[in-house]
């Protein structure tokens, strides 16, 4: 590692490996061996990530993302599959997806509820899968993103929705005679809130 601001070595560094097997010999071999001037003490590193991690409890994870289900998992080992995602993470609560990206060695784990994501984030800090330490935290909240995506077109649904099973009764009734057709589609079009005929509203093609 770098000083930017001197450009000197700041006397430390970090090697990734892709087991703890070779990771713990590389610790026990290259302890107090020798390279350039200066003999190396080697140990294992500690990332930010984890250390945000242990100080966090329950309470604090759950009010950072309160509608969230989605958490992010990370440092995977490559042998792990998605199959065993869910059998690890299936304790804490129903699952309703996991997506598994070997290439990046990270993933995701829904729930169906935001209480089981916070106690799987919390449960698993710390284990290992297949030799690594699991990295978690929350994944983008897929909740959110598709109710600020979605309402406003949920609401136009439903008023078009609303429409035609009005209109559906209305044709029935003026089939039997009770009603007449025309006053009823009138009131229907210019009912409050409906979708009227020149937006290209459910009413315009219903009953054309």
């Amino acid at each position: 590692m770098w000083d930017h601001a001197t450009g000197r070595s700041k006397g430390y560094g970090f090697v990734s490996f892709r087991t703890k097997e070779d990771a713990e010999a590389a610790i026990e071999q290259m302890q107090g061996v020798q390279i350039g001037s200066r003999h190396v003490r080697v140990g294992w590193a500690q990332h930010k990530q984890e250390e945000i991690c242990r100080t966090q409890d329950a309470d604090t994870i759950d009010r950072s993302d309160p509608s969230n289900t989605n958490v992010y998992l990370g440092n995977i080992a490559p042998e792990t599959t998605e199959l065993d995602l869910n059998n690890h993470f299936i304790v804490y609560g129903p699952i309703v997806e996991v997506k598994l990206h070997k290439k990046g060695g990270y993933g995701f784990v829904k729930y169906l509820m935001h209480d089981s994501a916070v106690n799987a984030i919390i449960g698993s800090r710390g284990r290992e899968l297949h030799g690594r330490v699991l990295k978690l935290a929350w994944g983008k909240n897929l909740n959110a993103a598709a109710n600020n995506k979605n309402g406003t077109s949920n609401n136009r649904m439903n008023l078009g929705s609303a429409t035609l099973v009005l209109n559906n009764v209305a044709a029935a009734l003026q089939a039997r005679g009770t009603l007449r057709l025309d006053a009823i589609v009138e009131s229907i079009i210019h009912a409050p809130g409906c979708i009227s005929p020149d937006v290209g509203g459910p009413s315009s093609r219903v009953l054309s």
